[in-house]
């Protein structure tokens, strides 16, 4: 069969296990999670999408090895104003601002290293409110028109939680909160085990994908310390 036009292929832009991806204005852009970088392609519009092109790699291919690549990068999130890239095996969430219109947004790698920030964690993990340990998704609670904060929420996957983070600028340090989650492992209606993807109803209930404990907790606002079991797995033999 013809080979699908949508996602044009190439062995130099192959990926490796991408986790997440986010439209942005005209492009897509995918987090190439095995091969460590940030993929875009342009043509959202259009329902055709050009050939992929590399807009986040600081370091280059094996920038990975290095402290300022990307290592695993996983979650990916929109707000008006920028994006939030969780990179796990950093245990850091990056923000990469953006133009004031999607129509300046281009694809060159040098416009999104120049304004990537770290927001907060970096360097060893631990599981203190200054730091993450292996993240893996980050999710849009709410944004202030006025003041310009963006309240974002993470799976702070190793610490067994998830924090509530909200950015008010570079030369401020984030407010940080645990909103579910007790940093250790557990099984009651009050803890996780290794949380991953995060969504949020139309209700502003907090789903929280439970992942070793083979369920999935629903919380009914983001703060509520003791969740419900919205659907349980169950193993095949």
């Amino acid at each position: 069969p013809p080979r699908s036009t949508l996602f044009p292929y190439t062995t130099l832009f192959r990926s490796l296990r991408p986790m997440d991806m986010v439209a942005c204005g005209d492009i897509l852009l995918v987090v190439d999670t095995g091969r460590c970088r940030l993929l875009g392609y342009k043509g959202l519009s259009t329902g055709k999408l050009s050939q992929p092109e590399t807009v986040l790699q600081p370091g280059g291919r094996r920038g990975k090895s290095s402290p300022e690549g990307l290592k695993f990068p996983r979650g990916i999130c929109l707000t008006k104003k920028a994006v939030y890239l969780v990179d796990s095996w950093s245990h850091r969430l990056l923000r990469i601002g953006l133009p004031d219109s999607m129509e300046d947004l281009g694809l060159v790698a040098s416009d999104f290293e120049s304004s990537l920030e770290t927001v907060f964690g970096g360097g060893m993990p631990g599981g203190g409110l200054d730091k993450m340990r292996f993240p893996t998704d980050v999710l849009v609670e709410s944004e202030d028109a006025e003041t310009g904060a963006e309240t974002l929420l993470v799976s702070d996957t190793g610490n067994h939680r998830v924090l509530r983070l909200t950015y008010t600028g570079k030369d401020a340090s984030p407010k940080v909160e645990v909103v579910c989650g007790t940093g250790i492992a557990g099984a009651g209606p009050h803890e996780l085990n290794s949380p991953a993807c995060l969504t949020l109803g139309d209700d502003g209930a907090l789903f929280v994908a439970d992942t070793d404990n083979q369920r999935v907790q629903r919380f009914p606002t983001v703060g509520t310390k003791e969740g419900v079991t919205d659907r349980k797995s169950t193993r095949l033999n």
